[in-house]
C-alpha cells in the first residue's frame, strides 16, 4: 500500500452540507439513503430532546432525530427537510433547517477544540474548512451514545 492512499481516499470521501441554526453540518454522503420534505412526524411522549418522535418511510416506521436536539439546543421551527441515513445496520431520519450542497474532502481540517462543539448527545468527528466551517458528525458515535440511553 502506498504512504498516500488512504489520503487519496480521504480526499474522495464527499459530504452533505446541513444547516442547522445557522451552523454548517456535514454527513457522510455514502451514509445517506435520501433527502426529504419534513415528513409527518409522530411524538412519542416521554421522549428526550433529540427523539423528535417516529415516521412512516416507504412502510417502515423509523425514528426521527433532530439535530438540535442533540446539540441541546431549541429547536428553531425552520426544519425543513429530513434526512434519512443508515447507522449501525439501521435506517433512521434527522431533522434540520435544509440541506446546502454536496462538498468533496479536500484535506483541509481547521484546528478546533472539539470540546466546544461536542454535547451530552452531539459529537464531531472534524471540521472542513470553506468559506464557513463545516463540522463534520460522527454518526456512529451519536447513535452509539443513543443506544446506550
Amino acid at each position: 500500500m502506498r504512504e498516500n492512499d488512504s489520503e487519496e481516499n480521504r480526499q474522495r470521501e464527499s459530504f452533505m452540507v446541513l444547516l442547522q441554526g445557522g451552523t454548517r453540518y456535514g454527513i457522510e454522503s455514502s451514509r445517506v439513503l435520501e433527502v426529504i420534505p419534513m415528513p409527518r412526524i409522530t411524538a412519542i411522549p416521554k421522549q428526550p430532546p433529540y427523539i423528535k418522535g417516529i415516521f412512516n418511510y416507504k412502510g417502515t416506521v423509523l425514528p426521527v432525530l433532530s439535530l438540535a436536539g442533540l446539540g441541546n439546543r431549541k429547536l428553531d421551527g425552520q426544519e425543513r427537510v429530513c434526512i434519512v441515513f443508515r447507522a449501525e445496520g439501521e435506517a433512521y431520519g434527522m431533522i434540520v433547517d435544509d440541506v446546502l450542497k454536496l462538498i468533496y474532502d479536500t484535506g483541509a481540517d481547521i484546528e478546533f477544540n472539539m470540546e466546544d462543539m461536542n454535547g451530552e448527545y452531539l459529537r464531531i468527528s472534524r471540521v472542513i474548512q470553506e468559506k464557513k466551517p463545516v463540522f463534520l458528525l460522527d454518526i456512529p458515535a451519536i447513535i452509539k451514545i443513543i443506544l446506550q440511553k
